[in-house]
């Protein structure tokens, strides 16, 4: 999704496809990269427990995650090249549009955080099993 979202911003500033594409992974991978590895630490901490559906489950998901990454990393530059149309970023302008309304959100969100917590918590306690 992070690679594709801004493979997709950068064909919308005018990048080719031949430029986007290299970009997009130079500029995310190590974030990626490490985004998949603490995750898999995380399912393969669970290793440890003492029930084999637990261990079995935090080995083979660990391993998943990291079998993925490494699909993705292979794999999606080729797709890319291959299928990607050139330049079907969008508009600038929708995106700019979109980001607005966004921070729009947040403004409200933040200007109301006492009924945002609030509603929080009734939705919380609703859902408990009481």
């Amino acid at each position: 999704m992070h690679y594709l979202s801004y493979y997709l911003l950068l064909l919308r500033r005018g990048y080719t496809k031949a430029e986007a594409i290299p970009e997009t992974f130079r500029h995310l991978f190590l974030a990626v990269f490490l985004t998949a590895l603490t995750t898999s630490l995380g399912f393969f901490s669970l290793f440890l427990a003492s029930a084999d559906s637990i261990r079995y489950f935090g080995l083979f998901t660990g391993a998943g995650v990291l079998l993925m990454f490494a699909a993705i990393n292979l794999l999606l530059p080729a797709l890319l090249y291959r299928f990607a149309p050139e330049g079907q970023g969008g508009s600038e302008k929708g995106y700019l549009r979109w980001e607005r309304g966004l921070r729009g959100l947040l403004g409200a969100v933040l200007r109301n955080r006492k009924t945002v917590l609030a509603t929080f918590l009734f939705l919380i306690a609703g859902a408990m099993p009481w």
